[in-house]
């Protein structure tokens, strides 16, 4: 059994949500340019403090990304 927001699904209600069918699934994919590096900048130290947390917390430097920023 699995606890979901204080609510407990059973098997087969996992079971049953587990067979319905995908929805909104894009048709037409659309090839987009690669990330500008001021964007991935601005993510980067956006994201660091948190990513610094979850590798610390899962003890995991995989989340840890190579950064080139001024911390």
């Amino acid at each position: 059994m699995v606890v979901v927001a204080r609510h407990a699904l059973s098997d087969a209600m996992l079971n049953r949500i587990a067979r319905n069918d995908r929805r909104n699934v894009s048709l037409k994919k659309t090839k987009v340019d690669a990330m500008l590096q001021s964007t991935r900048k601005i993510l980067r130290e956006l994201y660091y403090p948190f990513n610094v947390d979850l590798s610390l917390l899962l003890h995991d430097n995989k989340y840890l990304w190579d950064v080139d920023i001024e911390v």
